[in-house]
């Protein structure tokens, strides 16, 4: 809990801010953040989820503690992920952009993986569908933080977008299908991760 009482006074202290999203992908971030991944790229699509990212990594030293005063301030941690914030190496505003962006970072090759993830709700925007028509790298891996809620309503009653596995499944990935707070099924996730191509986390939102 250490993680959610941080996320949640960051966002309390601001006076906005995104706790259930931030609170469905921390379980995930926590294990990726002791993985021999870690090293590697990981950024958020959907964006909403800083405060957890910024969680995690004022626990790896990498943010200053001090910075937990400072969500959404002035000269402090911005709102949604910036390129200003060491941690990130995109920006995150518009929605659906994740995909193509991974694809363009392992365009070099030294680059060895990359771990984007997108919220359930994003997948409603065309531009993630039509960066899957070409083949997907497979050093390149989809997180989905699928917690089936976006702002007041279900993605369901927003847009319905139909069954994800098999949408991604039609583009000829390799899809897993996990619960996303469940830390053995996401640890054995990350020590297999070339068995699958798009990873889908089965999450509540705001759990905890």
């Amino acid at each position: 809990y250490y993680h959610r009482i941080n996320i949640l006074f960051m966002i309390m202290n601001a006076g906005s801010g995104h706790i259930g999203t931030s609170f469905s992908i921390i379980d995930f971030l926590i294990l990726f953040n002791n993985s021999k991944y870690k090293k590697n790229l990981l950024f958020s699509s959907k964006g909403h989820d800083s405060p957890a990212f910024y969680s995690t990594a004022i626990a790896d030293g990498k943010i200053k503690f001090d910075k937990l005063f400072k969500f959404r301030k002035i000269d402090g941690l911005p709102g949604h992920p910036d390129k200003s914030i060491k941690i990130f190496k995109f920006n995150t505003g518009s929605l659906g952009m994740g995909i193509s962006k991974a694809k363009g970072y392992l365009k070099n090759k030294k680059n060895k993986y990359a771990f984007v993830i997108l919220g359930d709700g994003e997948l409603q925007e065309g531009q993630i569908w039509e960066s899957l028509n070409q083949r997907i790298n497979s050093r390149l891996k989809i997180i989905i933080d699928c917690n089936k809620l976006q702002s007041d309503f279900t993605t369901r009653a927003t847009s319905d977008i139909g069954n994800i596995k098999k949408k991604f499944q039609a583009f000829g990935l390799k899809v897993r299908e996990i619960d996303g707070h469940n830390f053995y099924e996401i640890n054995n996730s990350l020590k297999n991760i070339n068995n699958f191509d798009c990873l889908i986390l089965n999450t509540i939102k705001g759990y905890g």
